[in-house]
């Protein structure tokens, strides 16, 4: 559903930082040599952006006291959060997003990096909350409380040329590549149990977004699945070695993740992405990554 234009896109590399646990603003290193590419900086102009009192006065006091909002992110999803060419700067519209919602709740982005299936876990007790690129689906909305803030697709990708001759209608026997503990990882188990349960996808899973990438780029999958978002961001990172196949599926909302014990810091949350909505600052956001669509109107708890 989301797309990103092609002045946007010729800027962003796909961010390739393993996931380390951290604190801070200063991603630790761990990376392999390939895992050093990043995106060109592009930030959203978050000048506008004020603290709303509204907003404010619904933050827990617990959360009000050390005056930070402490958010968790797993920093190789470029374009949606990443690593800059420094290696510990955190950078994407997930991370504008998330400086626009900490002012907008009168506190300071405390933002940290850790594997993302060790994400969920931590929400609510090491962290307040997270935003990475989060997909919001039946089974985590039962155990977490998850408010929408975008909205994207999910698209195959292939090396150039689609060289295994990769169906997208029929993934079945494929060997594909997926970050650990996402949407996609959790799609592929499904249809292994449904479409291709007699002839079941070889799933290949990664620590880190970039890592698959990589290894597609060098022809040692059969295809990758991830957010449309990041299909195209990797595409223009590797530089012909890849290119998108079929057509974007199954559209859902990606949402800030909070502990289901934190209902007040979700309605807080929840209020502080809606006034971003209605002053067109989160459009904004997105619009200076290139992205025009996927923006909800209305910021739900889902």
């Amino acid at each position: 559903m989301k797309k990103i234009s092609a002045l946007a896109a010729s800027c962003l590399l796909v961010a390739g930082m393993a996931a380390c646990s951290n604190g801070g603003q200063d991603g630790k290193s761990g990376e392999s040599a390939s895992d050093k590419l990043a995106p060109v900086s592009i930030k959203a102009d978050l000048s506008g952006v004020t603290q709303d009192e509204a907003v404010s006065a619904l933050v827990p006091d617990a959360v009000k006291k050390d005056g930070k909002l402490t958010l968790v992110t797993e920093a190789s999803y470029a374009p949606a959060e990443y690593f800059g060419d420094d290696g510990k700067t955190f950078q994407g519209y997930e991370i504008d997003v998330a400086q626009a919602l900490a002012t907008t709740m009168g506190l300071k982005l405390d933002m940290n990096n850790a594997a993302f299936d060790s994400i969920f876990p931590a929400v609510g007790t090491n962290y307040e909350a997270s935003i990475a690129a989060i997909t919001i689906n039946e089974e985590r909305a039962k155990q977490y409380n998850l408010i929408q803030y975008f909205q994207d697709g999910n698209t195959w990708t292939v090396a150039a040329g689609n060289p295994s001759a990769f169906n997208p209608i029929n993934p079945c026997g494929a060997t594909v590549g997926v970050q650990t503990g996402t949407a996609q990882d959790e799609y592929l188990q499904e249809l292994n149990k449904t479409q291709c349960a007699d002839k079941p996808v070889s799933i290949q899973k990664y620590d880190s977004q970039a890592q698959v990438s990589t290894v597609l780029a060098g022809k040692q999958l059969t295809a990758m699945l991830t957010d449309t978002s990041v299909a195209t961001a990797a595409v223009e990172q590797h530089q012909g070695k890849l290119e998108t196949i079929g057509e974007e599926f199954d559209p859902s909302g990606r949402g800030v993740l909070v502990a289901e014990k934190d209902a007040d810091l979700a309605k807080a949350v929840q209020a502080g992405v809606q006034k971003l909505i209605d002053s067109g600052d989160l459009a904004k956001i997105y619009k200076a990554w290139g992205i025009t669509k996927g923006v909800p109107e209305k910021a739900e708890i889902l």
